[in-house]
């Protein structure tokens, strides 16, 4: 809770403390992977919260989304292809990878 105090937008950390302590956790976690999945159609997808005590809405663009993640994505790819490298498998054997 201190880093509301020392945050430049101390109003949206309070609002996250307010959803993390009410459990709204996973209904906000649901809402932002619908526009995830948006994203895939589209090129910007709105996430409306209607929470008690959190009522907003953001827009999340495709190409934010990229920047945000790329590394993340490049991180896991790269380990990905290391494990199959040194449990010496050929790729072609390969026909489903499962991340979780």
């Amino acid at each position: 809770k201190q880093i509301r105090f020392e945050a430049e937008r101390a109003d949206l950390v309070g609002r996250f403390i307010h959803i993390v302590e009410h459990r709204y956790g996973h209904a906000l976690a649901g809402l932002v992977e619908r526009a995830k999945i948006a994203l895939t159609d589209q090129p910007a997808a709105e996430v409306k919260v209607s929470l008690p005590g959190a009522r907003f809405a953001a827009e999340i663009t495709r190409a934010g989304l990229e920047a945000t993640i790329g590394a993340d994505i490049d991180r896991v790819t790269k380990t990905v292809r290391q494990t199959i490298a040194d449990a010496g498998v050929d790729t072609s054997a390969i026909t489903a990878v499962f991340l979780t």
